[in-house]
């Protein structure tokens, strides 16, 4: 009997991974069904068991490196500028964003003195093209990313729809709304420091180095929230709409046409399937010697490429004047 009963909890197990396709979308040969500015990953994942985007919290005696590799976090990542080949997309997403590549990931997190635990936060980073970098985030099942990027810097921030979006907790006389004006808002503009170390580097400080023709910012988030009595199908409207007017209102460039994207995911109903696909993983890469320079005379070309996903949704070469 206890046979049985195993033997079906597997077969349960494999049918809720199997991923189905939405009828209302795209049938055809591409990943993506875009619409204007938004663009959604046409493969639909069963509702069944959808899981909060949480920050987790990691034992200190028992935190692994895999743990310290990046759960769900943004990752900053140093390798070597390679690009995807033709038909195997996601071998190279699964191998750049995955636990053996052949750089360090650099985890955001706090410690909490009190539970002896280390626990994710809200992470908002800027780094310039002067030198090859990687970003990756991975895991992602319910949070949202901004990106902005142009030929001189990316500013990429992770936020957290446990902490953000629909907090687990809400302290006396606070409210969501409250919490969201103060952690992501509130980031964007002042930023958010901790001891030795900026959790959400302020995007307010960068903006003089995004006032040209090239910048393009990019809003990565689900396809749904996490309230499944409510279907859960319109996400976080608001928010999503706050975080725009807030970088357009600090960078007005990006108010332009064609220069915010809304690029969507499908949360996948376990980790299981965000561990063994390329499901909730984001990856930016950029180097600035892609071509190197032959003479003094010639200028390197550098290049820059955003993936969601198995999607490119953003690619850039140039050679600076």
């Amino acid at each position: 009997m206890q046979n049985f009963i195993l033997t079906l909890c597997l077969c349960v197990a494999f049918i809720e991974a199997i991923v189905v396709p939405d009828p209302g979308l795209s049938t055809s040969s591409s990943n993506a069904h875009c619409q204007g500015r938004v663009c959604q990953e046409k493969h639909i994942f069963p509702r069944a068991q959808r899981e909060k985007c949480d920050a987790a919290r990691y034992p200190q005696k028992e935190k692994s490196l895999e743990a310290t590799r990046s759960i769900n976090n943004v990752s900053i990542v140093r390798r070597a500028m390679n690009l995807p080949t033709p038909g195997l997309m996601d071998a190279f997403i699964m191998d750049e964003t995955g636990d053996n590549g052949d750089g360090v990931a650099v985890v955001w997190s706090l410690y909490d003195k009190d539970s002896k635990n280390e626990y994710d936060v809200n992470t908002a980073v800027y780094y310039d093209y002067k030198k090859e970098r990687s970003l990756v985030a991975t895991m992602l099942r319910g949070c949202t990313m901004l990106a902005i990027i142009n030929r001189k810097a990316v500013y990429m921030g992770h936020y957290w729809e446990s902490l953000a979006f629909a907090p687990d907790e809400v302290p006396s006389g606070d409210t969501k709304e409250d919490i969201f004006q103060r952690i992501v808002i509130g980031g964007l503009r002042n930023g958010v420091d901790a001891p030795g170390r900026a959790l959400q580097m302020s995007l307010t400080r960068f903006a003089k180095d995004y006032a040209d023709d090239n910048v393009r910012a990019f809003l990565i988030r689900p396809h749904e929230n996490s309230d499944q009595n409510n279907d859960g199908r319109d996400g976080y409207p608001d928010e999503w709409a706050m975080m725009r007017n807030e970088v357009v209102r600090i960078i007005p460039k990006i108010g332009e046409p064609g220069r915010w994207e809304s690029v969507i995911y499908n949360v996948a109903p376990n980790r299981r399937i965000l561990e063994s696909t390329v499901a909730g993983r984001v990856l930016f890469k950029v180097d600035p010697e892609h071509v190197p320079a032959v003479s003094r005379r010639k200028k390197a070309t550098s290049l820059a490429v955003l993936w969601v996903e198995d999607r490119e949704i953003y690619r850039d070469e140039w050679q600076d004047s």
